[in-house]
C-alpha cells in the first residue's frame, strides 16, 4: 500500500507541474508574468455526503498558496458532525489539497482538485476504539466570483478509504460521493 500511494502521489505531482508549466510555455513573451504572481485564501467548507448507509454532514477548512492564478497547492482538513451510524464514532480526515483552475480568475470559472491523506474514526469517549486509514478524494467544482478577495465553490467530490481495519464499518461504507460548498477569502 505504501508504494502504490507513494507512486500515486508523485504522478499526480507530476501531472500538475506539467499543467502549471504548460501555461508558462504556451505564453508569448509580453504575456509572461512579470510580477510575483502568489497569492492564496482560506475558507470554511460544508458536505453532505453518505457515511456507513446514512447522510451525513462534514465540516472543515481549506487552502493554500496560489500560483499564477491556476494552481493551488495546500491542506484540507474535514470532521464529521454526526457520529458514523453504527458507531459511536466521529470520522475525521484531511491532507494535501490540490486545485487546479480553468478561466479569468476574475470570472466565475471551474477546477479540478484532489485531497490526498488520512483519516480516522475515534471514540471521544474510548481511547482504545479507534481506526486509521487512507484518504484519496478527487473532485470537480465551479468558483463563483463574489467580489475581489472572495469566491463561492459548489462542488461534487467522491472520497476513497483504503485501509480501514473497523471490524463493523468496511472502507465502501466510509467511501462516498460529496456534495460540497466552500467560501474562500485571500488574495486571488
Amino acid at each position: 500500500m505504501g508504494k502504490t500511494m507513494k507512486l500515486f502521489t508523485i504522478a499526480v505531482l507530476f501531472i500538475c507541474t506539467t499543467m502549471f508549466n504548460q501555461n508558462l510555455l504556451a505564453a508569448p513573451p509580453d504575456e509572461l508574468p512579470t510580477e510575483n504572481q502568489y497569492g492564496g485564501y482560506l475558507g470554511p467548507d460544508i458536505k453532505i455526503t453518505e457515511l456507513n448507509g446514512e447522510i451525513n454532514s462534514l465540516i472543515g477548512i481549506k487552502g493554500g498558496l496560489l500560483i499564477q492564478e491556476t494552481l493551488l497547492l495546500g491542506g484540507a482538513v474535514y470532521g464529521s458532525l454526526d457520529d458514523v451510524e453504527g458507531t459511536d464514532d466521529i470520522l475525521g480526515y484531511g491532507g494535501l489539497y490540490i486545485d487546479y483552475f480553468i478561466g479569468d480568475p476574475s470570472d466565475n470559472r471551474y477546477s479540478f482538485n484532489i485531497l490526498i491523506g488520512a483519516g480516522r474514526l475515534d471514540d471521544p469517549d474510548d481511547d482504545d476504539n479507534e481506526d486509521a486509514f487512507l484518504v484519496i478524494e478527487p473532485g470537480i467544482s465551479t468558483q463563483l466570483y463574489i467580489n475581489q478577495h472572495t469566491r463561492l465553490n459548489i462542488g461534487l467530490s467522491y472520497r476513497l478509504v483504503r485501509g480501514s481495519d473497523y471490524v463493523t464499518i468496511s472502507d465502501s461504507d466510509l467511501s462516498g460521493v460529496s456534495i460540497g460548498l466552500n467560501l474562500n477569502f485571500g488574495k486571488f
